[in-house]
């Protein structure tokens, strides 16, 4: 048997670590070693997360990025880096929620995003295999309130400093690592990531805080396996109308409307085309 170690690409044969001498391995030594593996792998992968997350935490700010930078026009809802271009799923429902000011709702056993994260991928190379995760990362360095005016018109209003953020996660799509191909045949959903405000969360879901802005990053890396994204060359891509403030409730009410009445008319468009009634 042959393990590789990947952080200096070279291989280390068994037989030269054990004696060169045939010996007998009992079961429970391979369940051990069995053990050992995973668990190295376990660690491994986890350390291989927060790596590519400090370091893309670390890079320039995107200036696209800007909350107060106005929307880019519909025909901008895809960037290319390289060959790679990434192209937003559902741009007018995201730009729709945006010019009233996106809000997540995240709680302690976890909440879906809406709208979702979709993205559709093109320019990868057909037979090689990539890692597709996103992480979400913090807009801006301050925490938000939901102020009233005079004009009983409520706005955002900057109420201090942010407070310090937890480790950043990574949410990887279940199905990497794939080849291109597979990438590019249709649109992939990150539908089942979940957003919390629970620090001890152990489910692996994304930790933000409350009345602070945030907006997803999807990365793209050319890798084998998800244990090997720190050695593989990978793009980041980002788009201004996903930015949105965490909050535990919904604070303006036209986001609170307009996230309820959303998917009763998809439903309705959805029975009407499975039923062929008109809507």
């Amino acid at each position: 048997n042959t393990v590789t170690h990947h952080h200096h690409h070279s291989q280390v044969s068994l037989s030269h670590v054990f004696s060169p001498a045939p010996f007998y391995v009992s079961n429970y030594t391979k369940h051990c070693f069995n053990w050992l593996s995973n668990k190295l792998l376990h660690e491994h992968f986890h350390f291989s997360c927060q790596f590519i997350s400090a370091v893309l935490t670390n890079s320039p700010a995107d200036p696209r990025l800007n909350p107060g930078m106005p929307l880019s026009s519909s025909g901008t809802n895809s960037y290319q880096q390289g060959c790679i271009r990434v192209t937003l799923e559902d741009s007018e429902l995201w730009k729709s929620f945006h010019t009233i000011g996106t809000e997540m709702i995240i709680t302690k056993h976890g909440r879906r995003m809406f709208p979702q994260c979709s993205i559709s991928l093109s320019g990868l190379q057909p037979l090689a295999n990539y890692v597709v995760m996103v992480d979400i990362v913090p807009a801006d360095n301050v925490k938000y309130k939901l102020a009233v005016r005079h004009s009983s018109k409520e706005q955002w209003e900057v109420a201090g400093k942010s407070e310090p953020q937890p480790p950043c996660r990574t949410y990887i799509h279940p199905d990497s690592p794939a080849v291109g191909s597979h990438w590019m045949k249709q649109s992939l959903s990150f539908l089942k990531m979940k957003l919390t405000n629970n620090t001890l969360d152990q489910h692996g879901h994304i930790i933000l805080h409350s009345m602070h802005r945030y907006y997803p990053r999807f990365h793209v890396i050319q890798a084998d396996s998800p244990h090997t994204v720190c050695w593989g060359s990978f793009q980041t891509f980002s788009f201004p109308e996903t930015v949105f403030t965490a909050v535990t409730a919904y604070q303006n009410p036209k986001v609170a409307i307009k996230r309820h009445v959303f998917p009763m008319h998809c439903l309705a468009l959805h029975y009407s085309f499975y039923f062929g009634l008109s809507t």
